[in-house]
């Protein structure tokens, strides 16, 4: 009788548990649904967040080719510059002084001869514009030389 009542108990419990069992695969079932369902979602937002990354990142892009041009415009116009520098500090130090030294007192010795003929014309009672045309010089320059060097 034990051991029919053991059989019976036993018997029992492995129904229980068969139906147990089932009810959970259908629970899992649910369970893994939702997850997938969750992860459709997850994966969508992952889209969107690696499009904005990438949109971003080529933003980027371009600002650095951006930079390095202007970066390499400022290295030409910072060359050629130099290259200038060098090109005046060259003609500066192979211009010849003294030849220009004699052009310079030729140039005050014609214009200490400018302005005795303006003052000599201008006593003589022309007028300046008389004076301009004669000598090729123009109004302002006549004026000029009367009102420094008459005086």
């Amino acid at each position: 009788m034990i051991a029919l009542s053991l059989v019976i108990i036993g018997i029992v419990l492995i129904i229980l548990n068969v139906k147990a069992i089932k009810k959970d695969e259908g629970s899992f079932k649910k369970e893994l649904n939702n997850s997938m369902e969750n992860l459709d979602d997850y994966k969508e937002e992952i889209g969107l967040l690696r499009k904005e990354f990438a949109e971003t990142l080529l933003d980027v892009q371009k600002e650095v080719e951006d930079l390095k041009k202007e970066i390499n415009l400022l290295k030409k116009n910072n060359i050629n510059r130099d290259n200038l520098d060098e090109k005046v500090k060259v003609s500066y130090k192979t211009s010849d002084y003294k030849k220009e030294e004699p052009i310079i007192k030729e140039n005050i010795n014609e214009n200490n001869i400018k302005i005795e003929e303006v003052n000599s014309l201008l006593k003589k009672g022309h007028t300046i514009d008389e004076v301009a045309e004669k000598l090729g010089i123009g109004k302002g320059e006549v004026i000029l030389i009367k009102e420094l060097y008459s005086k």
